[in-house]
């Protein structure tokens, strides 16, 4: 009984190359949170919209928490289902140190982390930029946006020397402006 619930949630969370509706499902409805909570992070940033609606804000991010916290323990414990982490142990801390689960945990964590140790409140301003991370999520959900990762990748040498290249103009731009 527990492995095949186990392997449902394995096939239901995208491990697997399966395309079932109820993975779909899943997957869509991660997606759409993911986007509202991109578009609660910048309508936060709105002085009159934050302190009208600060308790609706702190119940989304919390609702939103729970959420990510559950399918980030749901990915621990049916990864050792993919041949990748099939160690249960070591499988499951080999899984723990991948980009995609330390993006899960860089998504989440900004919440724990008041909870666990005192930080100064402008440190703890600049964490929940750390939402953010969770538009990065939406790449494990997105075809095409993996597909944008994996040419990222690939042409990385190139995006690097582009950015250089943008970034100097920018440069000289400002200190000529400067100068002017």
């Amino acid at each position: 009984m527990t492995h095949t619930l186990q392997q449902r949630v394995f096939d239901d969370l995208g491990f697997a190359a399966t395309d079932t509706l109820r993975a779909r499902l899943i997957g869509s409805g991660l997606m759409l949170l993911i986007a509202v909570n991109v578009l609660a992070v910048i309508l936060e940033t709105v002085p009159s919209i934050a302190a009208d609606y600060r308790a609706a804000f702190y119940a989304f991010e919390l609702f939103s928490v729970v959420v990510f916290s559950i399918e980030y323990l749901l990915r621990l414990w049916v990864c050792p289902l993919d041949p990748r982490y099939a160690r249960p142990w070591t499988g499951r801390l080999r899984y723990l140190l991948s980009p995609m689960a330390l993006l899960d945990l860089a998504a989440i964590l900004p919440f724990y982390l008041p909870f666990l140790i005192k930080l100064d409140l402008r440190f703890l301003r600049a964490l929940r930029l750390f939402r953010l991370f969770r538009l990065f999520k939406a790449g494990r959900y997105s075809t095409s946006l993996a597909l944008f990762g994996q040419v990222a990748r690939e042409k990385r040498e190139e995006l690097v020397i582009s950015a250089g290249a943008v970034l100097l103009v920018l440069v000289f731009a400002v200190l000529s402006f400067s100068f002017s």
